[in-house]
């Protein structure tokens, strides 16, 4: 549920982006072959793999005062009230509020990670660019993100209510670009058929979150 693992995992998966974009000058990108990947947890097969595109993330250091958690229940979001996107299987009940204190409990200790975990004034830096490409785990995560930062949402398309995915704009300029359970992946030619669903280049993104697919 939205209110559990998911949060958990989009704050990690903010935190991965930010840090792997870095404070170097680079001139590389994806289309010579050089970019910085992490893997998210320790496990052989990881829940999600973070690829930053090492051309030009020349990213400053955010203000450190400590934000409010970020933290939401919506059972819809969006720009255009017309076209929302559904945020399915949000949690609630005495239960619920009781693990979200224990979660608000784990979230609050910054010996265990950063101030900065969960508070961000923006899931990704100003003016770069996401690619968020898995199964329906991988849109849990990425909806979740969305749902946090619903205030700082300039532009939001879903595709078919997000449950193939959505575009996303933030107000610092940051894109997110999110393809689920998509077809393209099981060509022999994926590459040219994700491009023709998103129309863009993937070399153009400044960062790709990886997830599961099924089989």
């Amino acid at each position: 549920a939205h209110g559990g693992y998911p949060y958990l995992m989009a704050w990690e998966v903010i935190e991965k982006v930010n840090e792997l974009m870095g404070n170097e000058e680079r001139n590389d990108s994806f289309s010579d072959g050089k970019a910085k990947t992490q893997a998210l947890n320790d496990d052989s097969q990881p829940d999600a793999i973070v690829v930053v595109n090492e051309k030009n993330n020349n990213i400053e250091d955010e203000n450190d005062a400590l934000l409010p958690l970020r933290i939401c229940q919506d059972p819809t979001i969006g720009t255009d009230p017309d076209d929302p996107l559904i945020m399915n299987y949000q949690c609630q009940g005495p239960k619920y509020e009781a693990f979200s204190q224990q979660l608000t409990d784990y979230m609050t200790n910054t010996s265990i990670h950063s101030s900065k975990w969960g508070r961000r004034p923006f899931p990704f830096p100003a003016n770069k660019s996401v690619f968020i490409f898995g199964n329906s785990h991988t849109r849990q995560t990425a909806i979740s993100i969305l749902c946090q930062y619903k205030d700082q949402l300039k532009v939001l398309k879903p595709r078919k209510s997000g449950d193939e995915g959505f575009t996303a704009e933030f107000k610092n300029g940051a894109i997110a670009e999110c393809l689920i359970n998509n077809y393209a992946l099981y060509g022999h030619n994926w590459k040219d058929l994700i491009e023709d669903e998103i129309d863009k280049p993937l070399a153009s993104f400044d960062a790709i979150l990886l997830g599961k697919f099924n089989h």
